[in-house]
């Protein structure tokens, strides 16, 4: 649904007044604000519809999952899982851990992660999210995607998966560490959507895309990580998430807005997540915020409010981190171009977004050649002004003069050139 700035302003003071009354008294309300306008009572009713059931649900796995791991989960050090030798743990999350491991056999010797489904055995909806994992893995064979090498099953019935092992920093660490420039930083950031493009071209919708998902290795190859939430894009696949009772399990922070409702996921979900890592990598923060903030609090600002713009969201500290002076400087260069691909990525409505990965990371390249990119201003933000059916959106990155808006596109001007009109 397409709802002008106003109305998604309406939307979020009429989920907020109503979310405070009863439940049973939601439908006279609802069907008061029909009457005043029907885009926005339909949307304040799938908010507060999946509001009910999202409030629950993360709030009972934010809190209890992790200490119900700490209590229960089984310790392999030492033992040997087929033909690995467990030797420490790497990681832990929610449903299980991460170890490392070593073939037992010297003339194969190599590392690998093993990675168990700790708890939740017992329960369907763990045990088929884990084995799906296992097969879409087989099916994702990609320099940037960590590898699948074996699986199996324990003794004591627990399920493993035998991975190829990376060493190697989280993303954004690894920027911050190296000290990596805006475009250095944007053609790392094309190898992470290299690895999603060909997840989808192989139906494969990975849904949890975070930073903490994605290592850079020493010599600054990309792995993606943990498709343990990923979602098949066959009419099999999305019965069986139908079946299994409800939403996904997701990270709010780089969740899309339909992701956060439950709504049918696409492609999109992944676009959409790979504009909220590119706007921290570019800005070091985040388009929204959402520490602190209840998981309804939250599903009302990510369905309702603008993100930030980039360009305005730089400090002279993480200038210093992309081996900038201050801020100004970063905040030029992301001004314009950079802040319209990063925003269409974002916005709310998934058909309105880059209509593939590819297209997200092409419209990034044609920014690092110099060629005219695809993204436009969804709105005309303060400070920018029309010059016929032309917006100038902002002093050029390189060079001087201004960076001009027409259409879809976008141009620049020299100081002192006319602009058509």
């Amino acid at each position: 649904m397409s709802l002008d700035p106003g109305q998604w302003e309406h939307v979020a003071a009429e989920f907020d007044r109503l979310h405070e009354l009863p439940a049973d008294q939601h439908r006279r309300q609802l069907d008061a604000l029909v009457l005043v306008d029907a885009a926005v009572a339909a949307e304040v009713e799938s908010l507060l519809d999946v509001a009910a059931r999202t409030d629950s649900r993360l709030d009972r796995n934010a809190l209890g999952s992790f200490a119900e791991f700490h209590a229960s989960a089984p310790s392999f050090i030492g033992q040997r899982l087929g033909a690995y030798l467990v030797t420490r743990v790497i990681g832990r999350g929610g449903m299980g851990v991460v170890f490392e491991g070593e073939h037992t056999d010297p003339q194969f010797s190599k590392k690998v992660a093993i990675k168990t489904l700790a708890i939740g055995v017992e329960q369907p909806e763990r045990l088929w999210r884990f084995r799906r994992e296992r097969q879409i893995l087989a099916g994702l064979d990609h320099p940037n995607i960590a590898a699948l090498y074996d699986g199996g099953t324990t003794e004591d019935s627990v399920p493993y998966l035998v991975m190829e092992y990376v060493a190697g920093q989280r993303i954004d660490d690894w920027c911050e560490t190296h000290r990596l420039t805006i475009p250095q930083r944007i053609d790392l950031f094309r190898q992470v959507c290299a690895a999603v493009q060909f997840a989808h071209s192989k139906l494969v919708v990975h849904r949890d895309l975070k930073p903490s998902n994605i290592l850079v290795t020493h010599d600054g190859a990309v792995k993606l990580l943990d498709f343990g939430v990923a979602k098949l894009l066959s009419s099999d696949d999305a019965r069986d998430e139908t079946t299994r009772g409800g939403i996904a399990p997701l990270t709010l922070a780089y969740a899309s807005p339909e992701q956060a409702r439950g709504e049918a996921i696409s492609t999109a979900a992944d676009v959409y997540a790979l504009g909220m890592i590119l706007f921290r990598l570019l800005t070091g923060g985040a388009p929204y915020e959402l520490d602190g903030r209840t998981p309804v609090e939250s599903l009302r600002i990510l369905s309702t409010q603008p993100p930030k713009i980039p360009s305005g969201e730089v400090t002279d500290d993480h200038a210093k981190t992309c081996g900038a002076a201050d801020a100004s400087s970063v905040r030029a260069t992301l001004s314009g171009e950079l802040d319209a691909i990063v925003l269409m990525a974002l916005r709310k409505e998934p058909t309105r977004r880059y209509a593939s990965v590819e297209a997200f990371s092409a419209d990034l390249l044609r920014y690092l050649k110099g060629q005219p990119v695809q993204a436009r201003p969804d709105t005309l933000p303060a400070g920018h002004r029309r010059l016929g059916r032309s917006v100038v959106v902002g002093p050029l990155s390189r060079g001087q003069g201004c960076l001009v808006a027409r259409g879809h596109r976008f141009g620049a001007v020299a100081r002192g050139q006319r602009v058509a009109r």
